[in-house]
This record gives structure tokens, sequence and C-alpha cells, in this order.
């Protein structure tokens, strides 16, 4: 993915939101799907700083858009492959079909509760990302195996927002009879977290690409495997990652094969 001169597709994820914007007093905005917000949203909304026409705020539905953390991502991957001499372009998983990639390489970012191609990905693969209907909230852990270690987010009492959460990065050659992608990277976390920037700001650190090489080592490989995956630890401030730490990793011996 890195050598020079490869072409390189980067999708992210675009979750279903609702946008609320103002109007004029008399004037409904302009756009086909609009509703009246409710009296909470626009309550909300008048009490930010951004641009008030004095008339009621109205919301409409969108996929045009990419949470924080997914595209701060985006951009560390754009430097990285940048300074590597690699060719790359974006745009939005929502809007690609997967059978009209033709890069050499693909890099994708996001959460599954939103991201299809990545949840579809992901269920070939023995870590996962899924809702846990006994916990009622999102899980990481290995999804057929009973006994394996579950991890959960971890929030504020006081304010429900993230403190710690966990990441997962997939790396993978391409399915079996097709010549492209030739290499897939897949950054993932919980929905609208911080964990896909966690996993991706581990592979841009050297020291922890040293120390995931010596784990490697440890289990008698020369160097980076095929296929792996590894599971990460962030803080977060702001439903932003603030560090990526080494949470447990998996050398798959065969290709996941995307059904």
């Amino acid at each position: 993915m890195l050598q020079p001169g490869n072409d390189v597709l980067i999708l992210t994820g675009a979750p279903p939101v609702v946008r609320a914007i103002s109007s004029q007093l008399g004037h409904k905005p302009q756009g086909n799907i609009l509703e009246p917000a409710p009296e909470w949203v626009a309550k909300w909304y008048k009490g930010l700083k951004v641009e008030d026409h004095g008339g009621p705020v109205y919301t409409f539905p969108a996929r045009g858009y990419t949470v924080f953390c997914d595209a701060l991502a985006a951009m560390m991957a754009t430097t990285l492959l940048g300074a590597a001499g690699a060719s790359y372009h974006a745009a939005p998983e929502s809007s690609v079909q997967p059978m009209a990639i033709h890069e050499n390489a693909l890099l994708i970012i996001g959460a599954p509760s939103y991201t299809a191609y990545m949840a579809r990905l992901l269920k070939a693969t023995p870590y996962s990302i899924w809702f846990d209907e006994a916990g009622n909230e999102e899980v990481l852990g290995r999804r057929l195996d009973p006994k394996a270690q579950l991890y959960r987010a971890r929030r504020d009492p006081q304010t429900s927002r993230f403190l710690t959460v966990y990441g997962l990065a997939t790396l993978l050659p391409g399915q079996p009879g097709r010549p492209r992608p030739e290499r897939t990277m897949n950054f993932c976390g919980f929905m609208g977290s911080a964990g896909a920037q966690a996993a991706l700001e581990f592979f841009r650190s050297p020291a922890a690409l040293r120390d995931l090489k010596q784990r490697f080592r440890q289990q008698g490989l020369a160097g980076f495997p095929g296929a792996y995956q590894l599971v990460v630890r962030c803080g977060v401030d702001n439903d932003v990652a603030i560090n990526a730490v080494y949470q447990d990793h998996m050398v798959l011996t065969t290709v996941p094969i995307i059904e």
C-alpha cells in the first residue's frame, strides 16, 4: 500500500444524520424533504453560535457527512500515503460499489453500524464489532467464541460521554480470484467513537509498529503476517482519541471470505 506510485482508495463511513437549518420568518428553507424541528432540537440549535435567520428551525435527512474522528483518521492516512509517494483518492463508502473498486489497495474507515461494506467484511473475521442486546450497547470481541473477552466502552457517569473506547484494525490480502485490491486495511470503532482514529494512529507510530513486530517475532514470525487483526484501546477527550495502546491481536491463517 505504501509503495511509491501505488493507487489507494480511501473509503470513509457516512452515517445517516438529521441536519438542523435556520429559516427566515414567513419563509420555509429551500428543499423538498423538510420538517419543523422538535422543540428540544430548536432550543438546542438556537443556543449554538451559528447563523440564525430569525425564523423556525427545520430538519432534513442526509448521508453526506462524516464523523469527525473518521475524517481525522482519513487525514492521517493521506499524510502517511503522501509521504510514501503513493497516490490516493477518497470517497464516501455509501457511494461505492465493491465490484467497481479497481485500485491496488483499499483503506476503509468508519464503524460497521453505518459502513455496510465494513460490516460485511467483519462478518467473516474472528474479531468484530456488534450490538450486544443483553448489554444494550456495542461491543468488540470474537463473536463466535463465548469464552473470549468482550471489550466495552467506558463512559463518564455524569455526562455519558466516552472516556475509553476500543478500535479494531483488520489487514487482509485481496479476495481469492480478484486481482484487486491487492491489500485491504479496515479501521473501525464503536458507532461515532474514536476507535477507528486510534487504530490508524497506532499504524502511524514507528514505536507501536516495532512493538507489534516484536510480538509477531515471539510467535515465530519473521515479519508482519499477510492477514491479522489488532485491537487497540484509547482514552477519549470530547469524542477524539488522545492515545492508542496495544490491547490484543490475532494472526489469521486463512483469508476470510466475504459472503
